[in-house]
């Protein structure tokens, strides 16, 4: 083999360990959640997650959900603002949502383009 073809595997199974690492332990904030509020929480996940897969605006573009007692972050990349907004206002109508944190990133906005070196 090739040796840069080592260095794939090597990144590969460190990758690996890391995410059966992530997978055995609880999350710091998981322990001190009631029972009652982990199974909400991942309910309101699912709830979530299926109208953004089902949506035609939002279906294309990945977007994250995390949800702590009732509030809802949304993070990941997507193309346009009508995007995000369309995603904030799905979370925002499933009953038990309390807030929505919006930490989506536009990727046509002119600061994304900035910070990334696409415009001069």
């Amino acid at each position: 083999m090739p040796r840069c073809s080592y260095r794939y595997l090597y990144l590969m199974i460190g990758f690996s360990i890391a995410a059966f690492n992530y997978g055995c332990y609880p999350s710091t904030y998981e322990q001190y959640k009631t029972f009652d509020e982990r199974g909400e929480d991942r309910s309101l996940k699912n709830s979530i997650q299926t109208d953004l897969s089902q949506d035609s605006l939002t279906k294309s573009d990945p977007i994250s959900v995390a949800i702590d007692r009732g509030i809802v972050q949304l993070s990941g990349f997507v193309k346009n603002p009508n995007v995000a907004k369309r995603a904030v206002h799905l979370a925002l109508r499933t009953k038990g949502v309390k807030d929505v944190i919006n930490s989506l990133i536009v990727r046509s906005s002119p600061g994304y383009k900035i910070e990334r070196g696409l415009v001069k």
